[in-house]
């Protein structure tokens, strides 16, 4: 048969990525469990406020991240050198802003 990108047989691709997805999940149950059982409830609510104010500023890197990802693409599909350059630029002045006002 036919050979994924990654060179190994799809029925192992599958059963690494469903491996994966499983670790992922048990991890993220595992670290719930933990907090819970070894945080005071002062140190549980600062670590709620906290991502409360995290989640945000991870949501506006990722959504610069992805503007910045898109347009590199295009220009350089176009074979704008200079789009690029501009657009590189603004991601990292942007991201650097952002990083100083978080």
């Amino acid at each position: 048969g036919i050979k994924p990108p990654s060179g190994m047989y799809p029925c192992l691709d599958k059963v690494f990525m469903y491996s994966g997805i499983f670790a992922i999940a048990a991890l993220n149950v595992t670290i719930a469990n933990s907090t819970q059982a070894r945080l005071t409830v002062p140190q549980r609510n600062s670590m709620i406020a906290a991502d409360a104010f995290l989640t945000p500023v991870k949501d506006i890197f990722q959504f610069l991240e992805d503007t910045v990802t898109v347009k590199i693409t295009y220009a350089m599909a176009q074979s704008d050198s200079e789009a690029v350059n501009a657009v590189l630029f603004v991601g990292v002045v942007g991201g650097a802003i952002m990083g100083a006002i978080a």
